[in-house]
């Protein structure tokens, strides 16, 4: 073995560095993601229809699962890609806030938008109901539908973990000593925000408030051991940083050590480790909470029996304990990614969420002609009794026409 190869990893530089490089990087991971969110569409469209149409259940069930078994990987994946955005745009913080702020946003608009206009419109043309009723009931539909019903609020989570990079990382000119501290300290807002939405969805859970739809889109979407995870990999890659330097005292060796395959390859085993044990906590946090919560319930409400650990799993679930277990699965991929990774052609990068929300978009529009096409004819021939009178045969009639247009 040569003397190169004998050399630590943390000690390599551009000169003796290793040869293996990861594959993914952040565009393939962010295409992955979305993707796969896209196929969990799928499912939820198949959920619509099951509820609409109950002989459809043993038909469209698989598909169902399916979504439902992979509703909770896009959002580590997205994080895998948005750590290594916010890395190597790290010299460009207002051009990263603005960037997932902006989508974030623009999310939340294109959300209410749907609801107020489609939703509200629609039941208001066959209910008179107040604008604060209708805000609630989809605000506890959305809530219902657990991950399904999150998807406009991932980019809420990624935006989240760009201000805990922010103010990791990030040194403002202007202030000295412990000036420098205090600013440190605003690390603190984006963990609030996501305990404040925790909080929420517990009381949610337990009936203690109700949720209008646009509250409901500021939630955090992402399991809070998942968000535990970013976060120790933010503060690992901020002291493995100070170290190397405190060590070296050289601002070129660790400018130049950060570019290598060594300590990409190193910090990838790190995200490895830290997926891996996340997962793990999570899933032993998860049924010590749902015996704890349940044995509580029990004690208070005796004649609740056995329901009592149903319950408790329910309000553990919406709290979003359980569903960073899928971190197990996804802690391999962090072998085969390297965050510094990058390419040479940005202008593909944009198009990628674009692309990915009006796929999502198609998924929906698409999904509600088909279960309209599809059964709307039943619904008419329910609602006139079932046999061939004329007004059914008009109304049919009527629906034909109406979908050839």
């Amino acid at each position: 073995m040569s003397k190169s190869k004998r050399i630590p990893l943390k000690e390599r530089t551009l000169e003796n560095d290793i040869n293996y490089r990861a594959p993914l990087s952040y565009r393939y991971v962010r295409i992955l993601a979305w993707v796969i969110l896209i196929v969990v569409q799928f499912g939820m469209v198949a959920k619509i229809n099951m509820k609409l149409v109950p002989s459809s259940v043993e038909t469209l069930s698989w598909l169902k699962t399916m979504g439902d078994f992979l509703s909770n990987i896009p959002l580590p994946l997205f994080l895998l890609a948005n750590f290594a955005i916010i890395f190597q745009k790290r010299n460009n913080w207002k051009s990263l806030l603005v960037q997932f702020g902006g989508i974030a946003a623009l999310l939340y608009v294109v959300g209410n938008i749907l609801i107020i206009h489609y939703g509200y419109g629609l039941v208001h043309a066959f209910i008179d109901v107040d604008f604060m009723t209708m805000a609630n009931n989809f605000g506890a539909m959305l809530f219902g539908l657990g991950n399904s019903g999150l998807i406009f609020n991932i980019f809420i989570d990624l935006f989240l973990c760009a201000l805990l990079f922010f103010f990791m990382n990030y040194t403002p000119k202007k202030l000295k000593g412990k000036q420098i501290y205090f600013f440190r300290a605003l690390i603190a807002l984006p963990i609030l925000y996501e305990i404040a939405s925790i909080v929420i969805k517990f009381h949610v859970a337990i009936g203690n408030m109700s949720i209008p739809f646009f509250l409901f889109f500021l939630l955090t979407s992402k399991p809070p051991f998942m968000f535990a995870a970013f976060l120790a990999l933010v503060i690992i890659l901020k002291v493995q940083d100070y170290l190397t330097f405190k060590k070296r005292g050289d601002l070129e060796f660790r400018k130049e050590h950060m570019k290598t395959n060594a300590h990409s390859f190193k910090f990838s085993c790190i995200i490895f480790i830290v997926f891996l044990s996340a997962g793990l906590l999570d899933f032993i946090v998860y049924f010590i909470l749902g015996a704890s919560f349940s044995f509580s319930i029990g004690q208070e409400i005796p004649e609740i029996g056995d329901f009592a650990f149903n319950l408790a799993q329910f309000v553990i679930d919406k709290m979003g304990f359980g569903r960073a277990i899928v971190l197990i699965l996804v802690a391999p991929i962090a072998l085969l990614f390297s965050y510094t990774k990058t390419h040479a052609n940005k202008k593909l990068d944009p198009l990628v969420p674009i692309v990915g929300i009006a796929l999502i978009l198609f998924v929906y529009i698409e999904g509600v002609y088909q279960i309209i096409v599809h059964n709307v004819p039943a619904f008419i021939e329910k609602f006139f009794g079932g046999g061939d009178t004329e007004e059914a045969s008009k109304a049919l009639a009527k629906i034909k026409e109406i979908i050839k247009k």
